[in-house]
């Protein structure tokens, strides 16, 4: 016996105040999926720093891997994403506009 296709999405919190901001990274269908124990790799680019607002560039963020069969989410699960300065020195006196090329990346 085998499901329909699941639909994976990898999804990149742009603001945790605006929803409508949020960047579906990739989308995948998987399937036929028989019965059964499975893995697969999930990549994706990077998103899109023009709709992420300056003040949310540099903080803490979440990346969602969501499930979907049959259109109908049934499993979330989330990673925190630090982006911060690479130096101190930006970290500790962050410049007014948003210097992209000096943030890096925790989770």
């Amino acid at each position: 016996m085998a499901l329909g296709d699941l639909e994976w999405k990898l999804v990149y919190v742009s603001s945790a105040y605006n929803p409508a901001l949020d960047q579906t990274l990739d989308s995948i269908l998987v399937g036929p999926i028989p019965v059964g124990r499975h893995q697969f790799s999930f990549e994706a680019n990077a998103p899109d720093p023009k709709i992420i607002p300056n003040e949310d560039i540099v903080g803490v963020t979440v990346v969602l891997i969501q499930a979907l069969y049959r259109d109908k989410e049934f499993i979330r699960v989330g990673y925190y994403v630090n982006n911060e300065y690479k130096t101190e020195e930006l970290r500790l006196e962050p410049p007014a506009e948003p210097l992209l090329n000096e943030v890096r990346s925790f989770e």
